[in-house]
């Protein structure tokens, strides 16, 4: 698939291909598809070895698919985590464009598997993403270290993530070896002058919300508020400029909350994290207001009310939002009549608007290709129902599922079944997997359940027994709905976009250059795909007589307009400040490390002052790393500190820093994970068998705590083996030669390692990869009896490492019994010997 260029993108691609390399900064929705596809085309047909990085599997998908219809003989490779080493390499000497996992990518370089002088260039996706301790920045370390004339060329339509801390831009330019950056706003003046040239027919419908959807609006927005006072009055020390309404309707509210209060979670009083709790809830709400229907919403309000989990639900503000929502699907009657309520069942206001905008445009011109853009595939499966049947016999439908439900789950009290949920009403149950929760756990998770996966209009429709209307004209590629969400009802298409806005521009992009549409209306406002279809219609100007109309569909007065206006007012923040950083910021001259001066300064930073180069570099530390480690930040920076790295894949141990030394790294949730299988105590055998210092390192964040005590948990003088505190201890006493180090940080641990390994000798790669853990719970040999063999194999300190040799070694039992500890040290290892030695004196004395 072709995606044409405007004159903006013929210059963007000359900024980007050109001779110097840059970071390239765009605007979302500014094309960067169209770009890249440009861009990787011209290196699809060479010989030239070119990597991509940093892409996500759904744009990586999507460019394959773009880049193989244009070169069919040369389409991009794909190497990921299921390619085999061999094909590896038959990629890598074939050249061309090749897509490429970041993991796979750093070990291949490490091991030569891939030649850096091989390397032609790199293009990194997602630029805003290369921090100092991410494996792409490691792999351009690799890269530049090895090869100084290759290009970078690195991209990202992301500004807010390069203005989210001091001086991000410069780091990551450092990371990318990056001098320079270009930056592309929607308000550079190229920009306006090429969409205003081809600029659309827009008409703006704006809805007025009823005045239910109103006072609901203002409920929810006026607990936003009292939430966000209460949670300023209990922390003072908060960044109180950045806490606002306006960003508390972004998802990255959250992420600003972590930020500001992770360092001193462990301090909050259980009333403060609930409060950052019923911030997203109430986020959740405001969304769903617009894109649920009335039941859906009221019932999603219950869950909440059921679980009894929220502090927001104190408020007085809240009885108005529970009431006003009763109403839009409920109402009293007068007296004297059978039934104490009425169904009112409210219908979106959007609803009636878009059937009377799409009736009106098939009255028009029915040959109209209309292609409607929703939020996410919920909205899709919505309207494609409301489109095909009256609102009010869907409505009801979806009530009569719902109150079905509720009654269901209502009945668990008595009977402590969960019933099934309506969308999954045809699967087999599994009632054991509620079996451990009590009676009030279970319904408040079938209630939870409800909101979190709120019933869509048109699963309830089709179990109806209404017919349904066929759908519109077949005429569009029937592979649409599989590869684009695209869906034919009436004339018109469907176009369900993610439901964030990362990722979503190459699938519009697509779906736009294929459909071809005469009209576009955007039923939800949406930031990027507003502009994919401003740079659509530029580019495919001689495609059209006229520039096709959009219709932009928006509540008046309503915090889905506020949200869309606050994300394109920080959005213009953002790029504000990129310039603003751009004018001052200060670049070293080698930074690209084209020269080789940036390289020598690295490689002499961490040299001892007395060395030569000559002499330092022969004696630069060396630490074998499995390669399962290259997931975490520690194989980076050694590398950074001057180590080198040698990947390869490790049964024992993560780190071996020399001959005699082995380091089992673990996290917290890891450590605590290890402890309660047991799955450590088989690592540290392993470990003490085969080196003469084995070393358990446990890491964790100095800006987030934790606790090896749980909830209700404190020390004691006893041993509990349900505390993993004490498993510590156990595996320390049973241990006695295993060292256990606390790291605050990777770099913590870099500077660690390489402080052990000053004045050893390096490690045998080979020496370590050839020792392997062997799994085998029982040896398999006839010579043994079945009995003694299974008994045995349950004694303290005997392993399916050593249960062999201690068999062959001593006839029985009963000689076992008797083998002094000397002989079992011999057979067994010092440690294991000892505590299979205390076992049998133990047994023998108390016997």
């Amino acid at each position: 698939m072709v995606l044409p260029l405007s004159p903006i993108h013929v210059e963007m691609l000359k900024q980007l291909t050109g001779n110097e390399d840059n970071l390239l900064i765009l605007a979302r929705g500014l094309g960067l598809s169209r770009l890249l596809v440009a861009a990787l085309h011209s290196h699809c047909s060479s010989r030239a070895l070119v990597l991509v990085i940093n892409a996500t599997p759904s744009d990586r998908d999507l460019f394959v698919s773009m880049l193989t219809h244009l070169e069919p003989d040369c389409s991009p490779q794909v190497i990921d985590a299921d390619t085999p080493s061999a094909d590896r390499i038959a990629l890598y000497m074939k050249g061309g464009v090749v897509f490429v996992t970041s993991r796979i990518l750093v070990v291949d370089l490490l091991t030569k598997t891939v030649p850096v002088e091989l390397i032609s260039g790199f293009f990194v996706l997602n630029a805003h993403r290369v921090l100092a301790t991410t494996t792409e920045a490691f792999i351009l370390r690799l890269f530049r270290h090895g090869n100084k004339t290759g290009f970078i060329r690195a991209v990202t339509d992301y500004p807010e993530g390069l203005t989210s801390e001091f001086a991000i831009l410069e780091k990551v330019l450092k990371n990318l070896w990056l001098r320079h950056v270009q930056i592309w706003p929607r308000f550079e003046r190229s920009v306006l002058d090429t969409l205003a040239t081809c600029a659309p027919e827009v008409s703006e419908i704006r809805i007025p919300l009823t005045d239910k959807l109103l006072r609901i609006q203002q409920a929810i927005a006026d607990i936003m508020e009292q939430c966000i006072k209460d949670l300023k009055k209990s922390r003072p020390s908060l960044d109180t400029s950045r806490l606002t309404l306006d960003r508390g309707l972004f998802s990255s509210f959250e992420s600003l909350l972590q930020q500001q209060l992770g360092p001193v979670w462990n301090t909050l009083s259980p009333t403060t994290r609930q409060i950052v709790n019923d911030l997203k809830q109430l986020r959740v709400l405001a969304e769903a207001l617009f894109q649920h229907d009335c039941v859906s919403f009221y019932h999603q309000l219950l869950a909440f009310r059921a679980a009894r989990a929220s502090r927001w639900l104190l408020y007085d503000r809240a009885d108005d939002l529970f009431v006003t929502a009763r109403q839009r699907v409920y109402r009293p009657v007068e007296e004297g009549s059978d039934a104490s309520l009425a169904l009112v069942l409210e219908p979106h206001p959007k609803w009636m608007a878009l059937r009377t905008l799409l009736s009106d445009l098939a009255r028009e011109n029915p040959d109209e290709r209309v292609l409607v853009l929703v939020r996410d595939t919920n909205t899709a499966d919505q309207l494609q129902a409301v489109l095909t049947q009256e609102p009010d016999t869907l409505l009801r439908c979806q009530l009569a599922r719902l109150e079905k439900y509720r009654k269901d789950v209502a009945r668990m009290q008595s009977s402590g079944v969960l019933p099934d949920e309506p969308q999954k009403a045809t699967r087999s149950k599994e009632p054991s997997k509620y079996s451990r929760q009590g009676k009030r756990k279970r319904i408040e998770q079938a209630l939870m359940d409800l909101r979190d996966k709120p019933r869509d209009l048109l699963n309830v429709f089709m179990e109806t027994d209404a017919p349904v209307s066929a759908p519109g004209p077949q005429d569009i590629v029937q592979d649409f709905d599989n590869h684009y969400g695209v869906q034919p009802r009436g004339g018109a298409l469907l176009h369900a976009l993610s439901s964030g806005e990362a990722g979503m521009g190459p699938a519009l992009a697509a779906v736009l250059q294929q459909t071809m549409p005469t009209i576009v209306v955007f039923y939800d406002p949406h930031i990027v795909a507003t502009r994919e279809v401003e740079v659509f219609i530029s580019a495919n100007t001689s495609h059209y007589s006229a520039p096709p109309r959009v219709f932009f569909m928006l509540y008046e007065a309503s915090l889905q307009e506020q949200k869309y206006l606050s994300a394109l007012r920080n959005e213009k923040q953002a790029f504000e400040g990129l310039i603003a950083s751009k004018a001052h910021m200060a670049v070293s001259t080698d930074q690209d490390g084209r020269s080789g001066h940036r390289q020598e300064l690295e490689l002499m930073q961490y040299e001892q002052p007395q060395a030569t180069h000559l002499a330092a570099a022969a004696t630069r530390p060396k630490v074998v790393i499995d390669v399962r480690e290259f997931r975490s930040a520690l194989p980076c920076l050694l590398h950074e500190h001057g180590a080198d790295i040698t990947p390869i894949t490790l049964s024992i141990g993560d780190y071996v820093l020399s001959p005699d030394i082995c380091v089992e790294r673990k996290s917290i949730p890891d450590l605590i994970g290890s402890l309660n299988s047991g799955r450590l105590y088989n690592q540290c055998v392993s470990m003490t068998r085969y080196y003469k210092f084995p070393a358990l390192l446990i890491e964790f964040s100095e800006s987030r705590p934790f606790s090896l005590l749980g909830s209700g948990d404190s020390l004691s003088d006893d041993i509990e083996f349900r505390n993993i505190s004490s498993k510590l201890v156990l595996l320390t006493l049973t241990f006695p030669d295993l060292k256990i180090f606390w790291s605050r940080s990777p770099h913590a641990t870099a500077e660690m390692f390489l402080r052990l390994k000053r004045g050893l000798a390096p490690p045998d790669a080979a020496a370590a990869a050839a020792l392997t853990d062997d799994s085998e719970d029982v040896v398999q040999d006839e010579r043994y009896s079945a009995g003694p063999k299974a008994f045995l194999s349950k004694l303290p300190g005997v392993t399916s490492r050593n249960i062999r040799p201690l068999m062959e070694g001593i006839g029985s039992l009963r000689q076992l019994f008797r083998t002094p500890l000397e002989r079992l040290e011999e057979l067994m290892g010092k440690t294991a010997a000892k505590n299979l030695f205390d076992f049998i004196a133990h047994a023998t004395a108390s016997g």
